[in-house]
């Protein structure tokens, strides 16, 4: 055997079974055996949020009431967050969606929420993947390649004594269908996290003030007194006295008495 045939025959022994498989990886497509499997997750939440829920979680000192007025109404009292999926596998398999929940990590303890409603889709998606609706986990949705799930926790009531910021991590359960790379992939159900918080504020303005009611003092007044007034009585009129009666001198009171003697025996002679 010429030599240069007999060197290649030493390399190929000494390789062995080992070059055979390097020669078989060299020929396999690309999009096989260079490409990996995944999904990309992202979660944002609206901040800042409110605390207080009402007056009575806003002391002020300062207001006549001793409360504040808070400003919290509807969703300004609640989390916002939106967790998004994407199905960025290289492989360009599908991903299959079953589910998402969300935990908030709450001073009064971890708050979950199960089966999140749905709140968008791009991309090409099939399957249960309305929109405001959880997905049927024995349907799921669909993801093609590119394609991204959007889904909506907004069901926790902030507490005045939560944490600032307030923690939480969104969970996605998800399936890679394998249908264009099988190699290295996994079909089996896998749960994605990613974590996100919500900034904090109290909510509260200062409450009304108080305008102080002025009080009198008293001021020593002189007590003005009564002058008294004459009034008129009803006086009778003025009777005139009577006329003075005559009296008789004694003289005259004999005369008289021996007048009335003689008349009167005057009058008994006559009889």
């Amino acid at each position: 055997m010429p030599k240069p045939l007999r060197a290649h025959a030493s390399i190929a022994r000494i390789l062995g079974p080992g070059a055979l498989l390097l020669g078989i990886w060299l020929f396999l497509p690309a999009s096989l055996h260079a490409q990996g499997h995944g999904v990309s997750i992202f979660k944002s939440c609206v901040s800042p949020k409110n605390t207080c829920g009402s007056d009575a979680d806003c002391a002020d000192p300062n207001s006549c009431t001793g409360l504040g007025t808070c400003t919290s109404s509807g969703a300004n009292h609640m989390n916002e967050c939106t967790i998004t999926l994407l199905n960025s596998d290289a492989s360009l398999d599908d991903i299959r969606v079953n589910a998402a929940s969300d935990t908030v990590f709450a001073a009064g303890g971890n708050q979950v929420f199960n089966n999140l409603p749905v709140s968008g889709t791009s991309g090409t998606v099939s399957g249960d993947c309305d929109v405001g609706t959880p997905i049927d986990p024995t349907m799921g949705c669909i993801l093609d390649p590119t394609a991204s799930i959007s889904f909506i926790s907004n069901q926790y009531v902030i507490q005045p004594t939560d944490p600032d910021p307030l923690p939480d991590l969104a969970a996605v359960q998800v399936q890679d269908q394998c249908n264009v790379n099988p190699v290295g992939c996994n079909p089996g159900v896998v749960t994605v996290t990613f974590g996100a918080s919500t900034d904090l504020v109290s909510g509260c303005l200062p409450g009304p003030t108080c305008t102080p009611t002025p009080t009198n003092t008293p001021t020593n007044t002189a007590t003005p007194t009564n002058t008294p007034t004459n009034t008129p009585t009803n006086t009778p009129p003025e009777v005139p006295p009577p006329p003075p009666v005559p009296t008789l001198s004694f003289p005259m009171m004999v005369l008289l008495g021996l007048l009335l003697a003689g008349t009167g025996l005057f009058l008994a002679r006559r009889q």
